[in-house]
Formats: structure tokens, sequence, C-alpha cells
């Protein structure tokens, strides 16, 4: 789905105690309106904690609490949990089965309350490859038809409660009682005619429960979330692949074509940076303009996201050796100028849409991905794995942020879904920008087309971090390096070398082999479920 709407009125809400509060507040607006068929709540998670505390990480309303609150005095709540399917929780039961648990539980707690007044739909993905996953996160509050719609990358889950000073301490940080590291996440509040279009896809996911007959579904209408004269061009869009007929990959295809055309900036902010896609996107914009500034925000090796920061390695790579001057491997330095022939080499496919189911199958870790040059002094042609790069002078970095706290640095975990490009475009939403999250995975963002919305939302990410950046081009350097060399404390970010990212994809074995070979079962479905 790509649907686009004008006079839209967007809210920025960074990190769960933000996000939670907002939460509560449209709840509780819900429960003191009058009764009416357009008064209600639906909700859309990959993961939902019945008791998860909306006031603060240990105390206040549950989510459940509030939620009954609103079916007692007459309102109907429609919830859609994520399902993770019997082969997900067999196969990758580190992360599937905690989740199927934890939403079967609010389900059995919810569900029927009140003479069914609250229901709630366990949902499995119906996708083309088996086990992957709904991720969408969705809340839709109507008072008399008139919308407030919520959509991010936090889930109702205790692990995202964090101020949004990110103090790396109790009782905020998910891990305090361990390393005291914190966790961002970003999400918006929108208003206008751009929230009818979530709801339709809200409806299209609730009303596969063919073996039900669902009430009758109140619709919004635009008589009552009609356009503002001064707000922005919204387009709802999502990734799909429930219909064999085709596949929705309407979220990557948008965002290439605002990265075809940047001139001055590109920032993107994720859990996983790796969709091969957005990569070629990017090199292809970084060759055409050579002084367009990218910025890419991840999480630090710190937290262990195998087998991503491995595919942040390669993908960090391909960004780098499209403008470096110069590059490392095997104790060599290779200047770019005195290279006759240079090429970059992808293994087997680039990944694109178009790729058949096969394509999924039959991948290999990108261990082949290489660069292959040959110096004017050099009679044969050199091929260097892209793993094998050590160092770069020149081109793009990465990025990651830190809270400095008596000297040291506490890495902040990253896990929102956000671009920026050129302060006239701004994405928001749930999918991770992997190749997963782009062609296959339910996701749905948004992305907002305005300048003056898109420059409050950039000004706001950038003070988060604690950088005055007016220029992001000239300002952006000077500000990291300033944090880095600095004594203070407070949120900054650090820039990241390739080295600081996985060489392989997995943790190496005694005696430095990689455990992935394809006899193990494992591994050959996280081959095409983890990406």
């Amino acid at each position: 789905m790509n649907r686009e709407s004008q006079g839209n009125t967007i809210q920025l809400i960074l990190d769960g105690q933000n996000f939670f509060h907002e939460l509560r507040n449209q709840l509780e607006a819900v429960r003191l309106s009058p009764v009416a068929d357009n008064t209600y709540v639906r909700l859309a998670f990959w993961e939902a904690e019945h008791n998860l505390n909306l006031q603060s990480p240990t105390a206040g309303p549950t989510l459940e609490t509030a939620l009954k609150w609103v079916a007692n005095v007459g309102h109907r709540v429609e919830i859609i949990l994520w399902k993770p399917s019997a082969l997900s929780r067999r196969f990758d039961p580190t992360l599937s089965v905690p989740v199927y648990n934890t939403n079967l539980a609010t389900m059995n707690t919810l569900h029927g309350y009140n003479n069914n007044l609250i229901q709630v739909y366990f949902e499995e993905y119906k996708g083309w490859i088996a086990g992957i996953s709904t991720h969408q996160k969705i809340a839709i509050f109507s008072i008399g038809g008139v919308f407030r719609v919520l959509i991010g990358g936090i889930n109702l889950a205790r692990f995202y409660w964090d101020s949004d000073t990110h103090p790396c301490a109790a009782p905020y940080a998910p891990h305090a009682g361990m390393d005291g590291n914190s966790c961002h996440d970003a999400a918006v509040l929108i208003r206008g005619p751009a929230t009818l279009d979530v709801e339709r896809e809200w409806l299209r996911r609730w009303n596969k429960q063919y073996y039900l007959t669902p009430r009758n579904q109140i619709k919004g209408n635009i008589a009552n979330n009609p356009i503002s004269a001064n707000g922005a061009t919204v387009n709802v869009v999502t990734t799909n692949s429930e219909s064999w007929a085709g596949r929705e990959a309407d979220i990557q295809a948008l965002l290439i074509r605002k990265i075809s055309r940047a001139t001055n900036y590109i920032y993107l902010e994720n859990y996983a940076f790796c969709d091969p896609g957005l990569v070629w996107a990017i090199c292809k914009r970084l060759r055409e303009h050579r002084t367009l500034k990218v910025i890419v925000m991840i999480p630090h090796r710190h937290f262990e996201l195998h087998p991503f920061n491995y595919l942040a390695r390669i993908a960090y790579a391909k960004l780098a050796l499209t403008n470096c001057i110069t590059f490392s491997s095997n104790g060599n330095q290779i200047f770019r100028r005195d290279c006759q022939t240079y090429k970059i080499s992808e293994n087997l496919n680039i990944w694109s849409t178009s790729e058949s189911i096969l394509s999924t199958v039959r991948n290999r870790w990108l261990e082949s991905d290489s660069v292959s040059f040959r110096r004017r002094i050099d009679r044969n042609t050199t091929t260097v794995r892209l793993s094998d790069i050590t160092s770069f002078d020149g081109g793009i970095r990465f990025y990651t942020p830190a809270r400095r706290i008596g000297g040291a640095l506490h890495w902040i975990y990253i896990h929102s879904k956000l671009a920026l490009i050129d302060d006239e475009t701004a994405f928001i939403g749930t999918s991770n920008f992997s190749y997963r999250s782009m062609v296959y995975d339910g996701e749905i963002g948004i992305c907002i087309s305005n300048g003056q919305t898109v420059r409050n939302i950039r000004n706001t990410l950038f003070a988060h971090w604690g950088l005055n950046v007016a220029d992001v081009r000239t300002n952006w350097d000077r500000e990291v390096r300033r944090f880095q060399v600095g004594v203070g404390n407070g949120l900054g970010v650090v820039n990241l070398n390739i080295t600081d990212l996985d060489r392989y994809p997995f943790p190496v074995a005694a005696g430095g082999a990689i455990r992935n070979d394809d006899t193990n079962r494992q591994y050959k479905y996280l081959n095409y479920t983890y990406y």
C-alpha cells in the first residue's frame, strides 16, 4: 500500500516514557468520552505485555487496567497481536517463543472482557515465506470519529521503557542490572486524513478472520478528519507478502525514490541497516553527488546483534568504497587514484524485489562480496573480500549514540526506524532497513513531505543527541568530534570504524571456523528469516 494525503499534523515522540504516557493519555481521553459507535480503540502490535506499566517502569496503571477501564464505560477495544508460527517457535525459539507466550497471555487476559467489548485477534502472518512476522505497531484512538494514531518502532513491552535523556540507569534502562544501557526509539502521533489510511491497513488485517463473522466494522471518514491548511503531505506505506499474486514492497520503493533525489544529506537511524536495495540506491546517489553527506546510526557491537553487525559491515564497505580516497586490507593501503580498474562484485544477486522466493533460499551470507582492482603498477587484478577490509580514508562513516557518565561511555541501544533526507522527507515506521522488512515481513511506515515539519523533526532529534548542527554537511562531524574528545557528562554520538563491526555473520567457534555451514538446520532457516 502507498496512499498519499495532504494536510496532516505530525508530532514526533521519542523514547518509551513519552510514548507510553501518550498512549495512556489517549486511552484516558477515549474513556472519558460519551459512548458511541465511532468511539473506540484499535491496536495492532508485534508484542504486547498486558502487565506493562504506563505511568512509570514500575508503577501506575497497567496496559490491561487501562484497556479494561475503556471497556468498563462501554467503549469497544479491538486488538491484533502477532502469533509466531510453529516453524518460528521451533527454529527461532529465543525470539519467537517468548513473544508467543507474552501475546498469548495478553489475549487470554483480555479477550472477551465485559461481554466482548474487548476482542483480541491472535494473527498468524500468512506471508509467502513460512515463519515470518507481522511487525506493525499501530494504535488508533477514535473519539466521535475524530482520529489520533500512533505509529513507530515501540512495542508494548517493558524493554522499551526509557526516558529521552537516556540515563543508562534504573529504573529506565532495560539492562540496568547488567550493563546499564538504554533503549532509543521513535514514533509519531498523526492527525488528519492519513489516519484513515492507517485504519484501512488495520481493517485489512482484522477482516482476515474468515472463520468468524466479524461484527459490523465502523470506519473513519474524511468529514471528521479533514485536511489542515498548513499540514504535511503523508504517504502511508507498507510491506506485505500475504498475497501470492504479488508483494507490496512500497516502503523500499518509496525510500529508494527519495534517496535518488537527495542532494544534501541522508540520515538513517535503525536497528539494522543491510537491505541491498537501499545500499545500492545510496551508492548510486553518492556516485552522482559526491558531496552528499550520508549518516548511518546503528547499535554498537556491544549488543551482539548477530548477524546484523556483520551485514552492517558489508553495507559499510560498499558505501565507503563508493567515494573513499584509500582503503586498507591485509596490511596494504590502496589509493583509489592509482587504480585503472575498480569494481565491487556482489554475491549471487542484488536481492531486488523482482527476485523469486528462491532468491532467499539460495542466499549465503555475502561471503563472496568483494572489490576487484588493478593499479597501474600491477600486472594482475587483485580481489579482496569486503569483510577483509580494515580501514578507509575518506568515504562515509557509521555512527552510534552513547552517554558519557563519569568519563565512561555507556552505549545506547537503537531500536528506531527513521530516515531524514534533505530536510524535505522524514520516514518513521516499524520497518528495519533490512531485506526482510523491506520485502516480505508485514510493516508500516509514515513518509512525511513538508520542509518545516521535517526540519522540526531533524532539529528535535539532533538536539536529543546533544548536537548543535545548523548544517548537516559541514557541522555534523565537528559536533561528533567535540563529543568524542570531551570530558563532560551527557548524550552524544561517536563514529564507528569498520573494524568495530563483526567480520563474520555469527560468533566464531574455536579455531576460527564460522558456525554457518549448510548442514546446520537452524542456520538454513535463519539464512532467509534474519535478513
